[in-house]
């Protein structure tokens, strides 16, 4: 099987703003692979598109081999999504909307209940028959949509910053999860969390100014650290910005 994700030369316009130029990549099956950049440099854009939420201007975008139009939705079925900004129906409470989750996406009538109560307890999400997920906290709405990117077992999770607001052991249970399914589903993950990002994934696709610059794998350095060093060195770009003095800033 041919790549699971490939993004070629792919452009994409906001008016005069170019958000993607000539954007290129690939993924294949069962790859962990972290997207890095500083703010604004396209990541969720490139998630965006990706997920078909929003439309490219130029290039090719394929999933599962085949491209990417606003005809082409099948894929997401096997897509675990988590963004950075997630979007609810409000007015349920968290059982129902993962009920939701499971029924569109055909998971078997006789596993729901098992699955939710599993991810609810997993993630100590209240089960309250009266508090719709507007009223939970911005932690826990994000427990909420990981469990909703999950519960319907999918081969290929794609995360936009997904340990943003959420607590230290949220976090570590979320560790835990994405390292247990390594060698058995896909990872596309966004993180400006480098600790967590580089014990989770063996390849980081540096980004800047919607292009990748570099690629880096954990099998080319000899440790963590050492690719934690080339990541903020390429992010920084010589740490540049620390040479601006103001002599009011004092």
């Amino acid at each position: 099987m041919g790549y699971i994700i490939e993004f070629k030369n792919v452009v994409k316009n906001y008016k005069e703003i170019k958000a993607l130029n000539g954007l290129t990549f690939s993924i294949e099956a069962k790859e962990y692979v972290a997207l890095i950049g500083n703010n604004g440099c396209g990541k969720t854009t490139t998630i965006n598109i990706l997920c078909n939420l929003i439309p490219y201007t130029n290039g090719d975008v394929l999933v599962f081999e085949k491209k990417v139009t606003p005809y082409y939705v099948s894929y997401k079925s096997k897509l675990g999504v988590l963004l950075s900004k997630p979007i609810f129906i409000n007015e349920f409470t968290p059982y129902d909307y993962l009920n939701f989750i499971c029924k569109f996406q055909g998971v078997n009538s006789d596993e729901i209940k098992r699955r939710i109560t599993d991810l609810m307890n997993i993630f100590e999400i209240s089960n309250s028959k009266n508090k719709r997920i507007d009223q939970y906290s911005t932690g826990d709405q994000m427990k909420i949509s990981f469990a909703s990117a999950i519960i319907h077992n999918p081969s290929v999770l794609v995360f936009d910053e997904p340990f943003v607001n959420i607590d230290f052991k949220t976090m570590q249970c979320i560790l835990n999860l994405l390292t247990s399914f390594k060698k058995e589903k896909t990872l596309f993950i966004t993180s400006h969390n480098l600790d967590l990002i580089t014990v989770l994934c063996d390849r980081f696709l540096i980004m800047e100014s919607g292009q990748i610059i570099d690629n880096i794998t954990k099998s080319a350095n000899n440790s963590i650290e050492s690719v934690k060093s080339l990541i903020k060195e390429k992010l920084i770009n010589n740490n540049h910005h620390n040479n601006y003095k103001f002599d009011w800033l004092k």
